[in-house]
């Protein structure tokens, strides 16, 4: 579930909730007014430098066949 950043006027209180949808109701946590001001928010995801597993070179199952993309060989998850 995403979390959602919302400001409440009544209380003057920044808040974030993690909700369902984008469209789901929300109240405010304290005085559980529901006119809120929507914040924007950011997303982000970061990967390693190479885009492959963080366990490359260093996973315990480098000589067996790995399925995760470490290249490992293994069939395990990181």
């Amino acid at each position: 579930m995403p979390i959602f950043r919302f400001y409440c006027e009544k209380c003057d209180r920044a808040f974030e909730l993690l909700l369902p949808r984008f469209d789901a109701p929300a109240r405010c946590p304290q005085c559980q007014n529901a006119d809120l001001r929507r914040e924007n928010t950011a997303f982000a995801a970061m990967t390693g430098k190479s885009g492959r597993c963080a366990a490359s070179g260093n996973c315990p199952h480098e000589s067996s066949g790995c399925s995760c993309g470490c290249g490992c060989g293994s069939h395990h998850h990181h």
